[in-house]
């Protein structure tokens, strides 16, 4: 693609795309009519059996088309980064749409600041209306945090979309490129490597237009639908934060660089955070861990939790997925209830009573009215229970 004079300098778009033939154009389009166009667009067919090759290469030498057997998304998004040579690498979804501005407005703090590795931006959701309009349904909230914490905002849930950042190819080498072991949920889990080496910056726009639809998501051997995409991108998150546990440094949990001296307050926080992750993830074992090095934290101590840790630790058990098992029996974790109350006070108690009155809420808006009517049962215990005596909640 030929690059006019007011395009961003050495941006790579990677479009991934399977059977989205219907989508395809007016994604492709959007990157195209760019206020700063990108220097090269790239679309990686990942073996679609519809017409989408016919769509890539209606575009003729503006786009380069690429085809590849099926593989999964992430296999798709790894053949771009190895053919293109780009300083700025920009993964597209193939069914969403890029703001006219968005790579202008992505690309600008990487310019001015060298130290950063990524960009990002906030999105709206739509669906498409009668004649083709789009029709916005939702303005999420998105991350606009201070340098150095998106990792830190990442433990609870990806409030980063890939397809609206700019990422510098440098750091695509230093972390890896996508995991292609993962069928669901890969910008999670590379984005969650990204943030843990790399600062980043969230710039104050929306950049763009998230498609919702109905169609299957997954590569061929892997489809699935709307219903379940939740659950199943719950599973796969397990196994990332898993992994990540162990090869991140505590100190970026708080914000700093691995080897960073932390503040006794720091250090708790740090250790307290990644205990919550865990438990957000269904990870009981490994939160039972993290609790028990917050307990020797705080063991001369029994003051409240600030409102921003109470908040956290009612968002750690909430996520009512965490309280099924591989088999689909509803297990409510204890023991972990147990050693929260330990290691936190008894301040620790109606935070946990609230996540797990969420946690039915949501089980129940699922169909799931057995798992919510036992978290709400343990909600009212944990209130109510006399396994909370003592002074410390032991």
């Amino acid at each position: 693609m030929a690059s006019s004079q007011n395009s961003a300098p050495d941006v790579c778009v990677i479009v991934p795309t399977f059977n989205r033939a219907q989508y395809l154009g007016e994604a492709i389009d959007s990157l195209l009519n760019q206020t700063r166009p990108p220097a090269q667009i790239i679309v990686v067919d990942d073996g679609s059996t519809d017409t989408t090759p016919d769509v890539a290469r209606s575009y003729g030498e503006r786009v380069r088309y690429i085809r590849k057997e099926n593989g999964g998304k992430a296999s798709a998004v790894n053949v771009g980064l190895r053919e293109s040579k780009n300083e700025y690498v920009y993964v597209f979804d193939d069914d969403d749409i890029a703001c006219p501005d968005a790579i202008e407005k992505l690309i600008e703090p990487l310019e001015n600041d060298r130290g950063l590795g990524f960009s990002h931006g906030g999105l709206t959701h739509f669906v498409t209306g009668e004649g083709g309009t789009h029709v916005e349904i939702l303005r999420p909230d998105f991350t606009v945090t201070k340098r150095g914490f998106h990792f830190t905002v990442l433990q609870q849930r990806c409030s980063i979309a890939h397809n609206a950042s700019i990422v510098r190819r440098r750091c695509y080498e230093e972390v890896g490129y996508l995991d292609e072991s993962y069928k669901r949920s890969e910008d999670f889990e590379f984005l969650l490597r990204l943030t843990s080496r790399f600062d980043g910056v969230s710039v104050p726009a929306r950049v763009l237009k998230f498609r919702d639809h109905a169609g299957l998501r997954g590569d061929a051997s892997s489809q699935h639908g709307i219903a379940v995409r939740d659950r199943i991108h719950y599973q796969w998150e397990q196994k990332m934060f898993r992994s990540l546990r162990g090869k991140v440094a505590i100190e970026r949990y708080v914000g700093k660089q691995a080897g960073g001296a932390l503040t006794a307050d720091e250090q708790f926080d740090a250790w307290f955070l990644r205990s919550i992750s865990m438990a957000a993830h269904g990870l009981w074992p490994e939160f039972d861990e993290d609790i028990a090095i917050c307990a020797k934290l705080r063991a001369t101590t029994d003051a409240p939790l600030s409102q921003p840790q109470a908040k956290l630790l009612s968002q750690g058990f909430s996520h009512w997925y965490g309280y099924v098992d591989e088999h689909g029996k509803c297990v409510i974790p204890r023991r972990s209830v147990m050693n929260a109350v330990h290691a936190l006070g008894r301040h620790a108690i109606r935070p946990i009573a609230r996540g797990f009155y969420w946690a039915a809420r949501n089980a129940r808006a699922d169909g799931e009215r057995w798992v919510a009517t036992k978290c709400l049962g343990f909600a009212l215990a944990t209130v109510v229970s006399g396994w909370f005596a003592g002074p410390r909640g032991a």
